[in-house]
Order: structure tokens, then C-alpha cells, then sequence
């Protein structure tokens, strides 16, 4: 099934919901590229997307190989702030990427409550 991004526009924040299935690091990849260059398109600063159901099915060494080309793609990009909410069951693979991206300088940050997800992109 293919991923698909449903785009809309909260201010400065580019909201997504996310749903198909990932089974791979480029995949995880392209669609990054596709919500930064979305992101670009609509001149908004902040991203949050809503990957709740998105099959996410990747192993660690995909994990690490998607935060840090994620990392590099997005040092061009002007976003403020990356925010993910994800299903809990996926906390210790979010925990992972979240390091590996801000150990390259990618400041993204996972959540698990859509609530607080919310409040923090529009701090």
C-alpha cells in the first residue's frame, strides 16, 4: 500500500496525516522529502504529522540510515520545528531516530498523545 500525505495548513504549521505502509529507508526518506518540499511550497515553518496510521515495518539499521539522510535534507530547509505523533508500540524506534537526527542536527521530536503534539508545534 503507498504511503499518502494529507496536507493542511494551520498558520505557520504544515499539518500531514500520514497513513499506508513503510518498508523501507528509502521509503521513510522520499516521504520526508515530499512533506519538506511541501512544506516549502506553502511557505509554512513547522511541521506535524500524524503517523498514527502509517504501517511503519523497518528494521534498526533502516531507522538509522533514514534519520540521518533525513538530517541532511532537511539542514536547506527553514523549519523551526518537526513534530511526529506516532502509535506508543513504536517509542523505542522513534527514541533511536530522534538521536541519530539530532546527533546530525535534525531537531525532530516524537510524541505518543496527539493533545500534546499539538501544544508543542504552536509554542
Amino acid at each position: 500500500m503507498p504511503i499518502v500525505n494529507e496536507f493542511s495548513i494551520a498558520g505557520t504549521v504544515l499539518m500531514v496525516v500520514v497513513t499506508g505502509e513503510v518498508n523501507t529507508a528509502e521509503e521513510l526518506e522520499h516521504n520526508t522529502t515530499l512533506v519538506l518540499q511541501h512544506m516549502l511550497k506553502v511557505g509554512c515553518t513547522r511541521v506535524l504529522a500524524d503517523d498514527r496510521n502509517l504501517k511503519i515495518d523497518v528494521n534498526t539499521l533502516d531507522i538509522f540510515k533514514a534519520a540521518s539522510k533525513d538530517a541532511e535534507s532537511i539542514r536547506e530547509m527553514p523549519a523551526e520545528k518537526f513534530g511526529v505523533i506516532l502509535p506508543p508500540e513504536l517509542a523505542e524506534d522513534a527514541k533511536f531516530y530522534e538521536n541519530v537526527a539530532h546527533n546530525r542536527g535534525f531537531r525532530i521530536r516524537f510524541f505518543f498523545d496527539q493533545e500534546e503534539a499539538r501544544c508543542w508545534i504552536h509554542e
